[in-house]
């Protein structure tokens, strides 16, 4: 195929934000970004969340790594969670990763935003960041419980008031005003902006 192979570009929301995180730990080729909105990172966790909110991704957790039995099968689990995975460092060091959740995701949508928080935190762990630089056990439980933030940043991402944002190197998330979605204007516009850079 006729493709720029110095100019590839990785973007999906909720499934297809897992099979970003996935392709960001496992890709061999080169990929300038990735833009990962709502994303699934951790299928065990994923399953204790979908069976207590009772809905349908529990069963298809079970039906995808069980022997047709009711038992998750944890190791089948983490061996398809990208939380779980070795973070490419040297790899991605040219890459750029870009995480975006909603705040009210898991509340309103099927996928809470402790799926991206801790993400984050385990790559840029995996980047050399201390543990003054990872999102803190109580800004987790904060941003979980009060859907808000005390310190909330004077910035928007496209017409959403941002929440919350950190960054590390080359990784960011940013929790927007919103549920389970993704801000395609947004994705695109960032995606351009590497072409004129």
């Amino acid at each position: 195929a006729n493709v720029d192979l110095s100019n590839i570009h990785v973007i999906g929301a909720s499934g297809g934000g897992y099979a970003t995180l996935y392709n960001f730990m496992n890709s061999r080729h080169s990929i300038q970004s990735f833009s990962a909105w709502v994303p699934i990172s951790d299928i065990e966790a994923w399953y204790y969340q979908s069976a207590g909110r009772k809905n349908k991704y529990a069963a298809h957790i079970l039906a995808a790594t069980s022997q047709g039995d009711s038992v998750l099968n944890v190791e089948e689990a983490r061996k398809r969670s990208p939380m779980y995975m070795d973070t490419p460092v040297r790899r991605r060091s040219k890459s750029t990763l870009n995480i975006y959740t909603g705040i009210h995701d898991g509340y309103e949508g099927s996928v809470p935003i402790s799926q991206s928080i801790n993400f984050y935190n385990k790559v840029i762990k995996d980047y050399g960041a201390s543990k003054k630089q990872l999102i803190s056990a109580q800004e987790i439980i904060d941003l979980l419980s009060m859907r808000t933030y005390a310190e909330m940043p004077a910035d928007f991402v496209g017409d959403r008031q941002v929440i919350f944002r950190r960054s590390y190197k080359n990784i960011s998330l940013t929790i927007f005003e919103g549920n389970h979605e993704m801000l395609t204007d947004v994705a695109l516009e960032k995606r351009a902006q590497y072409d004129e850079n």
